[in-house]
């Protein structure tokens, strides 16, 4: 399609540049997800099982009803793409909002730490960041940490 003025030709690529994000936005959350999902199943696995419940079975459910009830593999490989980032995300929510104030300061804290060391940004133990549920647990193993005996 050409609109063939300047305005247009401008349109065009903005649209594409649009409907390239859109179309690349599965591919960044299974990326993102896809390596979270194992370790969080190992963290937290109830907690991992009940929100890829919630998430994982109305995709697959959607991917049914939307092509048709051919190609299993086809269906699963959709929820696997759609499902996995949201699925780390609704752990990452949950783990935050049941934890008590002192566990979100010692995992900042651990985060702090991190962020300092390979120059990210700082984070505040009021405001919920991606990577909580792993410094939870990093904050937690530097606790029950104890220097061998020389």
């Amino acid at each position: 399609m050409t609109w063939g003025t300047a305005f247009g030709e401008l349109a065009e690529l903005f649209l594409a540049a649009v409907i390239a994000l859109v179309a690349l936005w599965p591919l960044h959350g299974a990326i993102i997800g896809m390596w979270r999902l194992p370790m969080l199943f190992r963290l937290r696995p109830i907690t991992t099982s009940l929100v890829s419940l919630v998430v994982c079975v109305p995709t697959f459910l959607a991917s049914v009803f939307t092509f048709g009830a051919g190609h299993l593999s086809g269906h699963l490989f959709m929820t696997i793409i759609l499902g996995a980032w949201p699925t780390a995300f609704g752990v990452n929510w949950w783990a935050w909002h049941s934890a008590t104030l002192d566990l979100r300061s010692n995992a900042a804290k651990v985060r702090n730490e991190l962020s300092r060391r390979i120059g990210d940004r700082v984070v505040q133990p009021t405001k919920a960041w991606a990577s909580f549920v792993f410094d939870v647990e990093r904050a937690r193993r530097r606790n029950e940490y104890e220097p061998p005996p020389i």
